[in-house]
């Protein structure tokens, strides 16, 4: 009895691993080329797969593509990838180079190669990449990229990547060259019929310099973040900046975060859908009126500005000033047909909250122009129903 029960249980486990890999080989026949296909949709790559061999344990197939970056340069990739099935997912092997193509160059460019590793499952594509060292130059450039890695990440309508670069350089042989070191990028979108609902995207740069014939420079720390949710009614869109201003000599810090409330999300749907179309390169009144957005007073709201400079000084505020819409829609119209523009109607159109806690030497010589009361730190100012005060005395 205990051997029949052993044999029903060996049975039961071989035929649910079997189905199990049967299960993993539809789902990366499936999934995968859907996968990349959506992703291609929206990242404007193009991005193609082709089956080299499906067996019943392993398969085989080439990732390839093409991305123009302008009329006169595109980027081609191919990937080879080894596939094997396994118990509900499939282990990702492949190898591959990418290059460009441009007709500026003299001769052909070295291309960019690189290795993967990874896994296709339910949850999901998920791989892991390691770039070679990459030295090339083309029309007059030169460029010297460390072995990076990127780890990337498909899970239904979620991109997420992550970028590590030690160092990179680029530049022209003997004129100028611009380095930079310790590049990490993130960037993490969720798309819905080719509008992207989230994204979420950060870049920290450890430090870059430039160095030229005229002009050196540094900056010892660049970092930035955006992030963006419209699965809401009300848009969230928020930000920081902390860097070393770069192209200015010394020490130039600036230190930022910053929101935008009152958007509407299904506004910001429909400026995207506009700018994919291609229909919104330049500013047209008519087309953005067209929108109609309805969005009436965005507000941006200054958490956090804190800027320090050797040769200035320093500047912190916060504060949150609001754009009534509808008025500066009307002011665009009045001036677009060369009609004079009331300078109270274009104050009637500002609401704005702000405090100075500490201001540059040369900044605070401006307050001298105002009344003695009107003069004190920390500063705020304010315009509310078209009045400028300052300390809550009216400026004319």
């Amino acid at each position: 009895m205990k051997k029949n029960i052993l044999i029903v249980v060996i049975i039961l486990a071989v035929t649910g691993y079997i189905a199990g890999v049967l299960t993993t080989k539809k789902l990366a026949e499936e999934q995968l080329p859907r996968m990349l296909t959506e992703f291609s949709e929206y990242h404007e790559v193009s991005i193609n797969v082709e089956w080299l061999e499906q067996g019943f344990r392993s398969g085989k197939l080439r990732v390839y593509g093409e991305n123009a970056v302008d009329d006169s340069m595109s980027l081609t990739f191919s990937e080879e990838v080894h596939l094997t099935y396994g118990f509900l997912s499939a282990r990702w092997q492949g190898q591959g180079s990418s290059q460009f193509t441009s007709i500026l160059a003299d001769e052909p460019i070295a291309p960019y190669t690189y290795t993967s590793t990874g896994k296709v499952s339910r949850g999901g594509l998920f791989v892991d990449y390691a770039a070679d060292e990459f030295k090339a130059e083309f029309d007059g450039m030169v460029f010297d990229i460390a072995p990076a890695t990127v780890q990337v990440a498909l899970v239904g309508n979620k991109v997420v990547a992550d970028w590590q670069f030690p160092s990179v350089k680029i530049g022209t042989p003997g004129i100028d060259v611009l380095s930079m070191n310790d590049v990490k990028a993130h960037w993490g979108t969720q798309i819905r019929n080719g509008i992207a609902e989230v994204v979420d995207l950060r870049v920290d740069i450890g430090s870059m310099s430039f160095t030229g014939e005229q002009e050196q420079w540094q900056s010892d720390g660049i970092r930035y973040t955006f992030f963006m949710d419209l699965t809401r009614d009300t848009a969230t869109l928020y930000g920081t900046t902390a860097m070393d201003i770069p192209f200015l000599e010394g020490r130039n810090e600036v230190d930022m975060e910053w929101r935008l409330n009152g958007v509407l999300a299904n506004d910001v749907i429909k400026i995207q859908q506009y700018f994919l179309t291609g229909e919104m390169d330049d500013f047209d009144l008519e087309l953005v009126q067209s929108l109609n957005l309805e969005t009436q007073e965005p507000e941006l709201e200054l958490t956090r500005f804190n800027g320090t400079s050797e040769q200035f000084g320093t500047l912190t505020m916060s504060g949150k000033v609001a754009l009534m819409l509808d008025v500066w829609l009307e002011t665009l119209e009045l001036l677009e047909n060369d009609e004079l523009v009331d300078y109270g109607w274009v104050m009637n159109g500002v609401r704005l909250d702000l405090t100075v806690a500490e201001m540059p030497p040369m900044m605070q010589m401006l307050l001298l122009t105002l009344p003695a009361e009107a003069q004190e730190m920390p500063l705020r100012l304010t315009i509310e129903n078209g009045v400028l005060e300052a300390n809550g005395f009216p400026i004319q």
